[in-house]
């Protein structure tokens, strides 16, 4: 699967899971791999359950950079994107 494409499956997990918040990471997942039939790969699995492991880390570094924001004025898609793009910049050795 290309980059793109995982990542574009990575960020609709996010999305889902941040505006699902009663639903388990594990249940989204089975969800959307079985009923939607979303692909899924490595890149998929490690981004999207390694998002909410790190979740309380990621909101910590993120909220130090809103700078006159309240982080509950952040829209899903926003806060979705900010916790794919922090994940891979901190947790991912190998994209530069």
């Amino acid at each position: 699967m290309l980059r793109k494409i995982a990542r574009e499956n990575a960020f609709l997990l996010i999305f889902e899971k941040v505006c699902k918040c009663d639903e388990t990471v594990e249940e989204i997942f089975l969800k959307a791999t079985n009923e939607r039939e979303l692909e899924s790969d490595d890149y998929v699995k490690q981004v999207f359950f390694g998002v909410f492991q790190q979740y309380n880390e990621l909101e910590q570094t993120l909220e130090i950079h809103y700078q006159k924001w309240n982080k509950s004025r952040i829209s899903p898609v926003s806060k979705s994107i900010l916790l794919l793009a922090a994940y891979e910049m901190i947790y991912m050795t190998d994209i530069p």
